[in-house]
């Protein structure tokens, strides 16, 4: 069992290390820095949310609660911004303005190293801190048109 964790561990660092890894800090939604802040930076912002949904993180092993915003979800554990789906056009992602309904070529300068590993329907993007985080970045493998972006916690 040791030798399968340590392989799997292996494997993970090797695919961290191929790919592009950008602080958390640059990731912006909007001009806003929201990962780890409180949740009151979200009405500051963004108003109020059309809905708050209570679930269950694995990761983290306690309650959270989804944002609902028209194009994105927040998701909030313990009060803090853990994670978030930008789901729409309304929403601009990092300084680079990248945006739902944009071709996803448009990321291979901003991005070299993920564009050239990038999956045929997503790329990825490491955070150097938190180190256990990455963005995914969604697109529709026939028109190359982004469809999601978020941030999740592995």
């Amino acid at each position: 069992m040791k030798k399968i964790i340590v392989i799997f561990l292996g494997i993970i660092s090797f695919n961290c290390s191929s790919q592009n890894t950008v602080d958390s800090s640059t990731l912006t939604i909007n001009g806003i820095n929201v990962i780890g802040k409180k949740k009151p930076i979200l009405i500051q912002h963004f108003g109020q949310p059309v809905k708050i949904d209570k679930d269950f993180s694995e990761m983290s092993n306690e309650d959270m609660y989804l944002h609902h915003y028209n194009g994105v979800i927040f998701y909030v554990i313990n009060d803090l911004v853990d994670d978030y789906e930008i789901l729409n056009s309304n929403f601009k992602f990092t300084k680079h303005n990248i945006k739902i309904g944009e071709n996803i070529n448009r990321l291979k300068r901003i991005y070299p190293i993920s564009f050239n590993k990038k999956g045929e329907e997503h790329l990825t993007i490491w955070l150097k801190d938190p180190n256990d985080k990455y963005v995914h970045i969604a697109y529709d493998k026939n028109s190359k048109l982004i469809t999601k972006i978020y941030i999740r916690t592995y």
